[in-house]
């Protein structure tokens, strides 16, 4: 009865990757770490809650680190918060994405760190894409949620994941801010993804449609793109 469980979940096939588990943030639903209680024993399961089907995983060299740290290479959850590596947005259309200060650090978000999307003229499509090391893995979760701060209620986000070398091969799907100049959680159904595709690139395009004049009013911020 006195445990603490984390999940990490691969973003490759057929290589070798490595993980990290913080145990300061437990799996939903499960206990809390508590610093007064002895752990001695390790348990790892492999896609859990999910009965198995005969596939076959390897693991090697667990080890504990004496201090935390953010595995230095791009992947989701993408949450800005690594001081060890750029985060290379590429922009286009009038989009420039950056990484900045939480201008706004309460509610649902207060992260230090978060993007920001700027969106000027002259295209109607301006965004910004960021390249993940590895496809992302669709096969279990298929639901995006972002955390998203909007100057105006009505704003939309488009997200949009696309293969790395094809951009004709993608997946996308929009949703509309509800709340202004607070944080709040977007949910993205991507259940319908061709799982046998491969996708590494995230894009995000703030009202697909209009072109932005790189006001306040097209000022907007997002955090915490993950898989759920």
């Amino acid at each position: 009865g006195r445990s603490v469980e984390t999940e990490a979940m691969t973003q490759a096939a057929n290589t070798w990757e490595t993980l990290v588990f913080d145990f300061a943030n437990q799996s939903s639903g499960t206990a809390a770490l508590n610093l007064t209680y002895t752990y001695n024993m390790a348990s790892i399961f492999f896609d859990f809650g999910n009965a198995g089907t005969g596939r076959v995983f390897y693991w090697d060299d667990v080890n504990f680190l004496a201090t935390n740290v953010t595995p230095n290479y791009l992947a989701l959850p993408l949450d800005f918060q690594s001081t060890t590596y750029a985060y290379p947005f590429v922009d286009f259309g009038g989009g420039v994405a950056t990484v900045v200060n939480n201008p706004n650090a309460s509610g649902i978000n207060t992260s230090t760190k978060v993007g920001k999307m700027v969106k000027g003229p002259p295209e109607v499509y301006g965004g910004s894409f960021i390249e993940l090391v590895n496809p992302i893995n669709f096969s279990v979760l298929k639901t995006f949620k972002v955390k998203v701060y909007s100057p105006r209620i009505g704003a939309r986000l488009l997200l949009k994941v696309e293969n790395a070398t094809n951009g004709g091969i993608n997946f996308e799907k929009e949703a509309t801010c509800t709340t202004a100049n607070a944080w709040e959680e977007l949910t993205f159904d991507f259940s319908a993804i061709n799982v046998g595709n491969s996708y590494s690139k995230v894009v995000l395009i703030f009202d697909l449609g209009t072109a932005g004049d790189g006001s306040p009013n097209y000022t907007f911020y997002f955090d915490d793109i993950r898989l759920n």
